[in-house]
């Protein structure tokens, strides 16, 4: 016996087939997942290189056109101006350069003929560049004066601004210069911006690169051919960069730190513009390129990214998967053991239950037959008293009438209370029939047209009434609901405002509004108005405010009321209204099949029902 409880033990814990399958799948998906997620992460380390290559691409190349736009203005600003003097240069020129601290110089290049060249050199020394004059290109020597002509038009610095640092600049003849000359021919026959290849500057110091960008201006616009645009040439807005301030400058601090940059001219060969001292030393496997066209030249920028750890967390991602493959594994075997008892209780509790359920169906039946004989009695045992009641009300008018004078003041009295209390008694009746009606009454509910119920109930309305007032409404919708009972809601609804009147002439109007998924129907009255304190009262059954000597009723109009318009999905209540008299608003579910339905249902008949 004793050997057998270690068994016992085993059978009842051991581990499911499942909890086996689920333990060894969850450490195969552990091993997958790490090899997914290092290849993730490797792709990940490549978009964030190419991301930031062409982020510092379009902070170079955005660099690039604030600087060219402000060469092209200056070529614009002079083909408008006729003459400017130095003064007004370097006020045109001062927010571009207040912008662009790294900007070398702005300059304006004059097409100048060889006949003028005289008079060139001594306006820009009347104009404030004492000693200034036109000096050409010398191999050996760089820029030099000359007396004698070399060109038959010269193309030399006349405005230049910051002046200082770049006085060397200040007369050069670009023209002289084989690269500078070339590249402005090529924007005077283009009419474009175009930028020269790496040169040293004239006023540069040190091996850094530059890089001169023309911009043509002409006398008029809308020039076509090449020989147009030579004649009416006026000169060149220049643009005077160091390369190696314009890459830091697109470079931010922070990125500097994590890249490595090189600027190379490949438009004719492989110049390089611009690079950082360890960029070589890293290697060409790691850095990416992006293509950038600048002025007609094809600049590439290389950038070397440092090497990112990929999935440096892959031994603690395996001990995760490990761990969490083992809790599962055990959690199932749990779940295993737990599952077993519970059936036993979901078991045990179901038959409960379904004994519960029994009980409550049979109640449910025996309440369902208490209403009916509660319904059946309501209409016997009006109709048993109002036999007697006919009985008690035609005798006493045959004995009024049988006695005719004979009856004194008093006993004529005692007879109209005795008649009184039996109208009083019929209407009461009547009103728990109707009452009975209203909760008894279960039919399929279709479309109803309140406009046409209106209709019929001016015309059953007591002829007294009428007489001194008026019904009148706005547009009434379609609802869906029992024709019968929304007739009577309507009946009960305007009689009490034509009934409960003051010394105006009665009028009640009928309104209806969408507000939501409902509609809200308003009646409303001129009459006496119900207290604050009595608006809640007035739905509640055998609830009078007055007297029957002031104003005849049963008390069970507007409870009718409120259980017709429950049993639509809907609410009742009663509001003052401004000037005196009531509000009595009543909400209907809308529904959009019965939306612009006409409905055809004699509802004269339901109305002699009701």
């Amino acid at each position: 016996m004793q050997g057998s409880r270690p068994r016992d033990v085993w059978a009842r814990f051991r581990p499911p087939p499942l909890a086996w399958a689920l333990l060894f799948g969850l450490l195969g998906l552990t091993v997958v997942g790490v090899g997914q997620l290092r290849q993730s992460s490797q792709r990940q380390v490549e978009l964030e290189r190419e991301r930031r290559v062409a982020g510092l691409a379009s902070r170079l190349l955005l660099t690039l056109r604030h600087h060219v736009s402000a060469v092209e203005a200056i070529a614009d600003f002079r083909s408008a101006s006729m003459r400017i003097d130095r003064d007004e240069f370097a006020r045109f020129v001062a927010q571009p350069l207040k912008r662009g601290a790294h900007v070398q110089a702005f300059e304006w290049i004059p097409r100048v003929p060889a006949e003028e060249r005289k008079a060139i050199e001594r306006r820009a020394r009347e104009g404030g560049l004492s000693g200034y004059r036109i000096r050409r290109w010398s191999y050996g020597a760089g820029f030099v004066a000359g007396e004698t002509s070399w060109s038959t038009e010269y193309y030399p610095v006349f405005h230049v601004e910051p002046l200082r640092g770049n006085e060397s600049a200040v007369g050069i003849d670009l023209g002289s210069h084989p690269t500078r000359r070339a590249a402005l021919e090529r924007a005077r026959d283009t009419g474009r911006v175009v930028a020269t290849e790496p040169i040293e500057l004239a006023q540069a110091t040190g091996a850094h690169a530059g890089i001169l960008v023309f911009a043509p201006s002409y006398s008029r616009p809308g020039l076509e051919t090449i020989s147009e645009r030579r004649e009416h040439l006026l000169g060149f807005g220049l643009g005077v960069f160091r390369v190696e301030d314009l890459v830091r400058t697109s470079l931010p601090e922070a990125e500097s730190r994590r890249s490595t940059v090189r600027l190379r001219d490949v438009t004719n060969g492989d110049f390089v513009l611009y690079s950082e001292p360890r960029f070589d030393e890293l290697g060409a496997e790691a850095h990416r390129s992006r293509d950038l066209e600048v002025g007609g030249r094809r600049w590439v920028l290389d950038v070397h990214s440092p090497d990112t750890e990929v999935f440096r967390d892959q031994p603690l991602f395996l001990l995760g998967g490990v761990l969490v493959s083992l809790l599962a594994f055990g959690l199932v075997v749990s779940i295993s053991d737990r599952h077993r008892r519970v059936e036993a209780l979901v078991a045990e509790r179901t038959a409960e239950l379904e004994a519960a359920t029994a009980v409550l169906e049979q109640a449910k039946c025996g309440l369902e037959k208490s209403n009916r004989e509660l319904q059946q009695f309501a209409r016997v045992a009006s109709h048993d008293l109002k036999t007697p009641l006919r009985h008690v009300g035609s005798f006493s008018q045959l004995l009024a009438a049988e006695l005719g004078d004979e009856l004194g003041d008093d006993a004529q009295l005692y007879m109209d209370h005795v008649l009184g209390g039996v109208r009083r008694m019929e209407a009461l009746i009547d009103g728990l029939l109707d009452l009975s009606r209203a909760q008894a009454r279960h039919v399929a509910f279709e479309p109803v047209d309140l406009e046409r119920c209106l209709d019929i109930v001016r015309g059953q309305l007591d002829p007294s009434l009428v007489e001194s007032g008026t019904v009148t409404s706005g547009e009434l919708p379609t609802v869906q609901g029992d024709a019968v009972q929304l007739m009577q809601l309507l009946i009960n609804l305007v009689t009490n405002g034509l009934k409960y009147r003051s010394e105006r002439p009665p009028r009640v109007h009928l309104s209806a509004s969408r507000q939501a998924e409902q509609w809200q129907v308003v009646v409303e009255d001129n009459g006496i108005g119900v207290e604050h304190a009595h608006r809640e009262q007035v739905f509640e059954l055998f609830r009078r405010l007055h007297g029957p000597g002031e104003y005849p009723g049963s008390g069970i109009g507007l409870a009718i009321c409120q259980r017709v318009v429950e049993r639509h999905g809907g609410r009742i209540w009663v509001e003052g209204r401004p000037g005196g008299g009531s509000r009595f608003i009543f909400t209907l579910p809308v529904h959009e099949s019965v939306e612009g339905v006409e409905t055809d249902r004699e509802l004269v008949g339901a109305g002699r029902e009701s």
